[in-house]
């Protein structure tokens, strides 16, 4: 959940957690956990109750820079080195922040005479509840030739396309905590522009970390974020770098581990 957003999820936990029932329930949990420090310091400012951080895990194994690719992926040419291809994998809906990715390829489009790149396309492979909406507002504002949908990706493609893209966007402005979707482009060696819903503790922003972190929902933001990684190959690949040995502090294995030391050490 967003630090931007805390307010009004601690009324709503408030208001749910302190019910007689749900103290009930608190009672009985051993090891409470959540996935991001950003979730501890919101849970426990509420329930008064101690929790433990135990991170969504990625498998680097199959989440890696040097795996498979796809040379094209239902009309998407990977191979034409003269467009760099931005991706964005998850669910189709207004929270994960489409919107706000139109109007950044609107504004790309219209500053194009101060210096904005037009050799990229946006990539949007998933589905969800606005994917129609979605496909309506591109051929309304005219930006099919910037802006493609793959529909649903199966689970085992997953990985090939990560590591077709360039770089990777996740644009969401609310209700996320640590997803699954910024370790796999990490873990792939892929650098991110995320959207405000997410927490620093995670977007380590800047040239020398593992992306861009959005504070706000003006689109020259993003675009700003989005012509840096274009324009500049040697810079994705150096954030790329820096990506994979973030993720690395995410393997499957480790995360096991703690989870497993963290419940021993409850024990004790």
């Amino acid at each position: 959940m967003s630090v931007h957003h805390a307010k009004q999820t601690r009324e709503h936990l408030r208001k749910f957690y302190l019910a007689d029932a749900a103290q009930c329930v608190f009672k009985l949990i051993d090891f409470p956990i959540v996935n991001s420090s950003e979730m501890k310091r919101l849970f426990e400012s509420v329930l008064k109750t101690k929790f433990e951080v135990v991170e969504n895990p990625v498998d680097t194994s199959r989440f890696r820079p040097d795996g498979p690719k796809f040379k094209e992926y239902r009309g998407i040419n990977f191979e034409d080195d003269s467009v760099v291809h931005i991706l964005n994998l998850g669910r189709i809906e207004e929270r994960k922040g489409w919107p706000d990715v139109l109007a950044t390829v609107e504004y790309m489009e219209s500053h194009q005479d101060v210096g904005m790149p037009t050799n990229y396309e946006i990539i949007f492979a998933g589905s969800g509840p606005e994917a129609e909406l979605l496909r309506e507002e591109i051929a309304e504002r005219r930006l099919g030739h910037k802006v493609k949908m793959l529909g649903f990706i199966p689970e085992e493609d997953k990985a090939a396309l990560i590591n077709s893209a360039d770089f990777c966007i996740a644009p969401a402005t609310r209700d996320e905590s640590f997803g699954d979707w910024p370790l796999e482009a990490w873990s792939s060696g892929k650098a991110l522009v995320a959207g405000r819903a997410f927490s620093p503790d995670l977007v380590k922003h800047g040239k020398d970390g593992n992306g861009f972190l959005l504070t706000t929902s003006n689109p020259s933001e993003a675009a700003f974020y989005y012509s840096e990684l274009v324009l500049n190959k040697k810079l994705r690949e150096a954030m790329g770098l820096f990506a994979r040995q973030f993720a690395l502090g995410f393997d499957s294995e480790r995360v096991y581990e703690k989870s497993l030391l963290l419940a021993h050490k409850k024990r004790d």
